[in-house]
């Protein structure tokens, strides 16, 4: 009897918390997906040529770079920012030393070596000579670089960035402006279920 009881209880706080989890999933993004779909270079570049209908988002990390690890662990996995990345960028990435040669446009980058530092030519060309780590790049359609963003950037502040570039906003509205008046995903949500 004491088994029946234990197990119907159980039963019982699992139903409980499978609901909950229900209920909450209405402020959670409708197709969540719990990582950035990265692509490789090849698959970047055969989009491009085929469809030229999103942007690239580069993120640009040093293997032993903490600062790179922790937008890893934080920005990345951030619901919203995976789902905004995935459906309207195409995202890759690429590590500031990375050995083999990129064909990216119409030229091949190679990794090269200045003042005893291992660097990758793409990496350069993309971030426009500053070479730090983490950098997040945006690039248009056709594969010219709109914005290198050097350094950590959290959730929040990622958030107006790929927004300002993926909704086109860096054509007509000036980043301070949009940056103002930016109104956050959640709260945009909370708004509209008032």
């Amino acid at each position: 009897m004491k088994k029946r009881l234990i197990l119907c209880i159980g039963l019982l706080a699992f139903l409980l918390a499978a609901s909950a989890f229900h209920a909450g999933s209405n402020t959670a993004p409708s197709n969540p997906a719990s990582d950035i779909n990265w692509m490789s270079w090849e698959e970047v570049i055969e989009q491009m040529t085929f469809k030229k209908e999103k942007k690239i988002f580069v993120s640009i990390y040093r293997d032993h770079c903490g600062w790179c690890k922790k937008m890893e662990n934080t920005t990345f996995k951030d619901p919203v920012i995976v789902q905004y990345i995935n459906e309207n960028f195409l995202p890759v990435k690429l590590n500031l030393e990375h050995p083999d040669p990129i064909i990216f446009g119409d030229k091949t980058y190679k990794s090269t070596k200045a003042d005893g530092k291992i660097y990758h030519e793409l990496a350069a060309y993309l971030t426009m000579g500053n070479l730090g780590a983490p950098t997040s790049v945006f690039l248009s359609e056709d594969g010219k670089v709109l914005q290198p963003l050097p350094g950590f950037k959290d959730p929040i502040m990622f958030e107006v960035i790929m927004t300002y570039y993926g909704n086109n906003h860096h054509v007509n509205t000036p980043w301070s402006m949009y940056k103002e008046s930016y109104v956050p995903f959640a709260k945009k949500q909370l708004i509209s279920v008032d």
